[in-house]
């Protein structure tokens, strides 16, 4: 087994529209930089790899560019998983909105940007070619763990959430080692008001771990689709991110204390296409009367002093009414989505890709000590929420494209994959 690593810096040229919530906001400058990173590993002359993006998601605006390219290096698209930490500190621009079920989003994600877009793939394949010539002879140690105090549910704290954390420790010959931290959560410590490029807490983490001497630290999300850090938070700046990246680097470095040493004997990829039910748009003028309510209902409570993780939630259930408004006006002609999930198998442990932010509350049921959720995985559609949240009118069933039950369906052919086999992955179902 051999790996190789390498990370490029992704940071666009000033001045830059942020991504990740409503209303448009330029960024001057940098607080951190962002960046694309690449692990690999060649086991009998097969190449695999991880591509991480300091981004908000990736989609075919980048994928499709990024694909031909990997052929060129000689290298199969197929066996490689990319994809985004969702800071909501990163640039617009990287998701299609002018078209398909982000139509109308530009107000979140930005206006196409081809040319950052042809300049984070050249950096990624710089990245790839990099890590290609550093492949060597290298181990790995992996530890499983639990961390609080960092996300939870962010609608309802009284929710299981997931606090599952991961942690692998690669490293090749005569090579500083690099880190790979699995853990589900909304990256959203900064919020509407900053105004400052940032990967946020995975880039906090990065940077304590690399002052501890490895080279960086890969950041997989998983079904953070209803997690943040909203009902842990003790600030909304750059202090506070700080504070996360602590507390993840603490547990990163607990749990490399008990890790193991692992030789990969086996690793299958493949994928599933679940043919996917699209909501009707509601009529506008109930979506309108929806968002007036939900207003009022905001400045009632700033009238009356609420503050803290109670009016976080308000300004969501506002900013979900907004989407549910944004849809009715331009919500998808399709009826149905097909929606495809990477699937991998590592020794006995399986990766499920998802192409947007699942719910925990829907993965928690597959989700054990060989099951594991990668969010923001080769593509980005959305929401993928469960019943309850449509009942409760959350932001997140409001603004998902797809009809109430369709998450828990995709679901139901996940756990079927599983149980079939990874090689026998790839129909449509």
């Amino acid at each position: 087994m051999e790996i190789g690593y390498a990370k490029e810096i992704i940071t666009p040229p000033f001045p830059v529209y942020l991504a990740g919530y409503a209303g448009k906001r330029l960024a001057e400058e940098a607080h951190d930089d962002l960046y694309v990173k690449v692990i690999l590993v060649k086991l009998r002359e097969e190449v695999y790899g991880i591509i991480s993006y300091d981004l908000i998601g990736i989609d075919h605006l980048l994928t499709g560019r990024l694909d031909p390219e990997l052929r060129t290096l000689g290298l199969d698209p197929g066996k490689f998983l990319a994809a985004a930490t969702h800071t909501h500190s990163g640039p617009a621009g990287i998701l299609k909105t002018s078209e398909g079920l982000l139509k109308g989003t530009d107000y979140i994600f930005g206006t196409e940007n081809s040319e950052l877009i042809e300049s984070i793939v050249h950096k990624t394949i710089q990245a790839v070619k990099y890590a290609l010539k550093s492949c060597r002879e290298g181990k790995i140690r992996i530890a499983r763990g639990s961390i609080s105090g960092v996300g939870k549910n962010r609608n309802d704290s009284s929710r299981k959430g997931n606090e599952d954390i991961l942690a692998a420790e690669l490293q090749s010959r005569d090579r500083a080692p690099v880190l790979l931290v699995h853990y589900a959560c909304h990256p959203t410590v900064l919020d509407h008001e900053n105004l400052k490029l940032s990967a946020d807490f995975p880039g906090a983490l990065d940077e304590i771990m690399s002052q501890k001497g490895y080279a960086f630290t890969l950041y997989l999300n998983g079904s953070c689709g209803d997690i943040s850090t909203r009902f842990t938070r003790q600030g909304k700046g750059f202090p506070e991110v700080g504070r996360y990246g602590g507390l993840l680097a603490e547990k990163t470095e607990q749990l490399l204390k008990e890790a193991r040493e692992i030789q990969i004997e086996k690793i299958e990829t493949g994928s599933l296409t679940a043919v996917l039910k699209l909501k009707k748009p509601e009529d506008p003028r109930k979506a309108a009367e929806h968002l007036r309510i939900c207003r009022d209902n905001l400045e009632r409570a700033l009238e009356e002093g609420i503050r803290g993780a109670e009016l976080r939630l308000l300004k969501a259930q506002l900013e979900g009414a907004q989407a549910n408004l944004n849809y009715a006006g331009h919500g998808s002609e399709q009826e149905n989505q097909p929606v495809t999930v990477s699937l991998w198998q590592i020794n006995q442990d399986i990766f499920a890709g998802i192409p947007g932010e699942l719910f925990s509350e829907l993965s928690n049921p597959l989700q054990n000590g060989r099951m594991h959720f990668a969010g923001y995985a080769g593509g980005y559609l959305g929401y993928f929420a469960d019943k309850a949240a449509y009942d409760s009118l959350n932001y997140e069933a409001l603004s998902s494209p797809f009809e109430r039950g369709q998450a828990e369906v995709l679901m139901g052919e996940i756990e079927k994959a599983v149980k079939t086999g990874i090689s026998g992955a790839g129909s449509e179902r």
